[in-house]
């Protein structure tokens, strides 16, 4: 392979010149060995597993301040000087059994955190060209709500859903399915694949034809069921993601006297030129969320409700409370009906005045005419309480008199 400090004659960062030693790092790849920058995949496997991730060989770790070497780097913003830029010297003269038709450099854009397969994008520079690469993102973001339904109806994970994982990625997650499959068929390990524990052998010339038979099976069903022979099941997507996309602009440079701090002194007739950048500040969101749950659905029927038929809770209440007292009404008044019949009749009840007595008091009224005697004369009537007639006899009460007894 070619050395990453052959291969990188200048780099730069915001605008910035950097040591390509001590940014870049060596590591493996289904194209070979690569000089990657702001790759951490080591912090997606270094804590589930016994052997170390470390495939760097020429990375010169330093105290300094370095752009993608300790931590995951961000772009501050978009566009060409912002981002980053390196002229590459593919060594034409030097190749002899090349892996592709032509002469250049492969750059690979994936996330950080991925191993560089699934999902990785691709973009080539010959010689004397300039290859410019912009890069968009859309992102997938889901609500917390959606932590409620079960894993078989949302079918995705949440970033620190799964145990003893510091960053669950989707595209590693496969990778390592597939890696386990390769290892369990051929009982060996293609080299660039990352050794998840100590004296794994590595897949060299007598093993090829099973590698090549398990990457058929693999391609098979990866396309037809999207698991590899039901290994890759728990493999699901993440519930939230960034997913990027390039636009490439390849133009061949000419000597028409331009400089600038990566292509000085450079020969732009042999150098390759690759920029890579953000060409917009914003991105595009999709929100995934919960279209309706138990209580949104009864808060809907209540709105539709009140709307369309003028209801309301109180509705609802009186709906059932007034059937309820209907009935008790009904029964009261069946106990009511049973009282009544069971009282004695009114010839026992009442107590009618003699006819004797009658006259009696008729008299006095007669003698009393001429007079202005006021009575107070109390008829006979009934209380009821409980089904219960007491019986109250007229008696007779001379008020006042105003003149004089003849």
């Amino acid at each position: 392979m070619q050395p990453c400090s052959a291969l990188l004659v200048r780099c730069a960062w915001l605008g910035h010149i950097y040591d390509c030693s001590k940014i870049f790092k060596t590591v493996k790849s289904k194209e070979g060995f690569c000089c990657a920058f702001n790759s951490h995949y080591y912090l997606n496997i270094e804590h589930k597993s016994d052997y170390t991730y470390n495939n760097s060989t020429d990375f010169n770790v330093t105290s300094e301040d370095l752009p993608g070497v300790q931590e995951i780097l961000k772009a501050p913003g978009s566009g060409r000087d912002v981002g980053l830029a390196v002229a590459l010297n593919v060594e034409r003269d030097t190749y002899k059994a090349t892996s592709r038709p032509y002469v250049g450099a492969t750059i690979m854009i994936h996330d950080a955190i991925d191993f560089p397969d699934i999902g990785t994008q691709f973009a080539s520079v010959p010689p004397g060209h300039v290859l410019a690469i912009s890069v968009s993102g859309t992102s997938i973001k889901s609500a917390e709500n959606l932590r409620n339904l079960p894993l078989e109806k949302r079918l995705c994970y949440f970033g620190d859903e799964i145990p003893g994982e510091t960053y669950y990625s989707y595209q590693s997650c496969v990778s390592e399915c597939v890696a386990k499959y390769t290892q369990s068929v051929c009982n060996c390990l293609p080299f660039y694949y990352p050794k998840m524990r100590k004296g794994m052998k590595t897949c060299y010339f007598p093993d090829i034809e099973c590698l090549l038979n398990a990457r058929k099976s693999t391609s098979k069903h990866v396309k037809s069921t999207g698991t590899v022979q039901g290994t890759c099941r728990e493999c699901l997507p993440q519930c939230s993601d960034m997913l990027y996309h390039i636009n490439v602009e390849n133009i061949k440079m000419d000597d028409v006297g331009f400089d600038s701090d990566i292509t000085h002194d450079l020969d732009v007739h042999n150098i390759s030129f690759a920029y890579v950048f953000f060409g917009d500040v914003s991105y595009v969101e999709y929100r995934k969320e919960s279209s309706i749950s138990w209580d949104s659905l009864i808060a809907s029927f209540g709105g539709i409700f009140g709307l369309c038929l003028g209801g309301s809770v109180i509705s609802v209440i009186e709906l059932i409370y007034l059937p309820i007292r209907q009935f008790f009404e009904k029964q009261r008044g069946k106990t009511r009906g049973q009282s009544l019949t069971a009282l004695p009749p009114a010839s026992k009840i009442f107590i009618p005045l003699s006819i004797s007595e009658d006259k009696v008091w008729r008299q006095k009224l007669r003698r009393h005419k001429k007079c202005n005697d006021i009575f107070v004369i109390n008829q006979p009537f009934m209380i009821q309480e409980n089904g219960y007639f007491p019986i109250f006899s007229r008696t007779h009460q001379v008020l006042s008199q105003s003149c004089a007894t003849r």
